[in-house]
């Protein structure tokens, strides 16, 4: 269940309790099935609210003493940063001390930015340096000193984001693979601290190092072919850790790690219909007049194409291990396909296309109603614009879209009956 639901939910439980239509343990009851915590909805609701107001009040500070900073004296300049410092960290101590949790984490939220901001400031006081992300880089280890201390994980997915805001500006050097130990630092702490949005962070730090070291490997100093082979590479990886983050939510859930799993299966969900639906509308042959398919069987041979059948395999040994042999079937396609892609690629965008169909299917069959038929619409639209005056082309490739949803429609109905 989405979190907006959850709270509709939450909140129409409390007025059905009042109004006594339910007892308090059958309300307690729907809210373990759906994982929502009664007691904290309302906390949650604040908390949010108190980061937006202490975002609100780092820029007000910033804007006021803007205006006049360049007229302050260096040491006025340099007291008014620790002071700011001092009073937003040891006002998160002293209501930590006290009790009050959410407004501490709050302060401590706000502290991390101001930390960043008062390297920024310091260094152009002083004129330090002129390679910025050992700035961010400072930013980042000292966000996360103050993270592993707090032990929260909302902390930790800010200083992870600021951790891979310095190695996304680092990449025009180097893939700094330091990086790497912030997100076992992070993974760590996860594991201690559930957390949906340090899940869906991790998930897309490691994708992000992933493709930097794609790129890295392969350069983008080529040809537009080859270019176009870079972003095709990327998109068969991106695929298949996609699903590989589909089929960990399910071992995730196993072990009764329930917020890991719902953001891992969701972050996954979207990730990867996306690159779908991206591979299928801008990835074609018609703008390229030379292939090599004697080249189709490379991918298989490099770091990264290993790597994509690693996450493959092991998605289709967790998926039939867990009974869901519909999507087994997505983690076949996924083994096959840089060798279909390769001996086919003038069809490519049709490849993907039928690919992100069947996607659609699947999550249909899964339960996944309207993100499913979303998918499959999606791809009918475009496929419709794109083929147009080519009738029989489009016609053919409706016509095995319909096949694929009626199958799928047919076998639901057929489990209904057995049921």
């Amino acid at each position: 269940m989405i979190l907006l639901n959850k709270n509709f939910l939450a909140n129409e439980l409390a007025k059905w309790r009042n109004e006594g239509l339910i007892d308090r343990v059958t309300s307690e009851k729907i809210a373990a099935r759906y994982d929502i915590d009664l007691q904290n909805i309302g906390d949650k609701k604040n908390f949010i609210l108190k980061l937006v107001a202490y975002l609100f009040l780092a820029l007000s500070l910033i804007t006021l003493v803007g205006a006049n900073w360049e007229e302050m004296p260096r040491y006025v300049r340099l007291l008014i940063i620790i002071s700011i410092l001092a009073f937003v960290n040891l006002s998160a101590l002293f209501m930590l001390k006290k009790g009050r949790e959410s407004t501490a984490i709050s302060l401590f939220f706000l502290g991390n930015f101001c930390y960043g901001i008062a390297i920024v400031l310091i260094a152009q006081i002083y004129h330090l340096g002129e390679h910025m992300p050992n700035g961010v880089l400072l930013w980042a280890v000292g966000a996360f000193v103050l993270s592993i201390s707090t032990k929260k994980s909302i902390l930790i997915t800010q200083s992870l984001a600021i951790a891979l805001l310095w190695f996304i500006m680092d990449i025009e050097l180097r893939v700094s693979h330091e990086f790497l130990i912030f997100i076992a630092i992070s993974f760590y702490m996860l594991l201690k601290d559930e957390s949906k949005a340090l899940t869906v962070m991790l998930f897309i730090s490691i994708f992000v190092y992933i493709i930097c070291n794609m790129a890295n490997l392969s350069s983008f100093e080529f040809s537009q072919f080859m270019w176009y082979i870079t972003i095709n590479q990327i998109v068969l990886i991106g695929l298949s850790y996609s699903l590989f983050g589909i089929s960990l939510s399910l071992v995730a859930q196993k072990f009764n790690k329930i917020k890991i799993a719902v953001a891992l299966r969701w972050i996954s969900l979207i990730t990867g219909i996306a690159i779908l639906l991206f591979a299928m509308s801008f990835i074609s042959h018609r703008n390229y007049d030379y292939i090599d398919l004697n080249n189709s069987l490379a991918f298989y041979g490099r770091i990264y194409g290993v790597l994509h059948i690693v996450f493959a395999t092991f998605s289709l040994i967790i998926l039939a291990q867990f009974k869901r042999y519909y999507v087994a079937i997505l983690a076949l396609f996924l083994l096959i396909l840089p060798f279909g892609v390769g001996y086919f690629f003038e069809y490519s965008n049709a490849i993907y296309s039928i690919l992100s169909v069947i996607t659609g299917a699947v999550l249909i069959k899964q339960d996944y109603f309207k993100l499913g038929l979303s998918t499959i619409f999606i791809v009918a639209n475009v496929r419709y614009f794109d083929l147009i005056g080519d009738y029989i082309g489009a016609s053919l490739l409706f016509l095995l879209f319909a096949v694929i949803v009626l199958v799928v429609s047919r076998n639901k109905k057929a489990i209904k009956n057995e049921s």
